[in-house]
């Protein structure tokens, strides 16, 4: 069973901003489950049993090396459906928000993340990904 293809899979993301107008992305690297090469917020999958708070927290760490606090829930959720690859997907994506400084951020998967860089909301990466779009449009 695949979540977000058999079941509704659920993903916690983080939204990372340095205090000063910039949101930190990631290049999603062609080992990647889906939208390989596109630009997203951090995150990951929400494991069984696991509190989304925790869940995010432990993206964060593993993804970028950062430990910390949310700030807050961010929109709460975004509901994403779409066809990926021929195939209708649905998952929940739970958002928070960090403020982190700068230098703090690490690629620590290199194997799914080709890329860091800070954006602003004026100069945003391309292509984003579809729930990257989805939250920002929010």
């Amino acid at each position: 069973m695949r979540p977000g293809f058999d079941y509704i899979g659920i993903t916690v993301q983080f939204l990372c901003h340095d205090g000063a107008g910039h949101l930190l992305f990631s290049k999603r690297s062609q080992h990647c489950r889906d939208e390989r090469g596109t630009w997203e917020l951090g995150g990951g999958q929400l494991e069984y049993g696991e509190d989304p708070e925790t869940g995010v927290m432990r993206e964060l760490a593993e993804e970028y090396g950062v430990k910390g606090v949310p700030i807050q829930a961010f929109l709460g959720h975004a509901n994403i459906l779409r066809t990926h690859e021929g195939e209708k997907t649905h998952w929940v994506c739970l958002s928070y928000v960090f403020r982190i400084p700068r230098a703090a951020p690490t690629i620590q998967s290199p194997r799914s993340i080709d890329a860091l860089a800070w954006h602003t909301l004026f100069a945003l990466p391309a292509p984003l990904h579809t729930g990257t779009r989805m939250i920002l449009e929010k």
